[in-house]
């Protein structure tokens, strides 16, 4: 995720969102903000449930 601070790109896969790094909300952040036609966040409904 750091690479693509500032960059763009028509599609982003964005894995492994656990909540369990620190700076997690940071770099999911950077991650779905990146996408400009599709983004595709690959986790668990326990993890989503859990963060919302």
């Amino acid at each position: 995720m750091h690479r693509y601070k500032g960059l763009e790109s028509p599609v982003a896969i964005v894995t492994d969102v656990d909540g369990r790094s620190p700076g997690w909300e940071d770099l999911l952040y950077v991650g779905m903000t990146r996408a400009t036609e599709r983004l595709i966040v690959l986790t668990s409904l326990e993890d989503l449930h859990e963060r919302m």
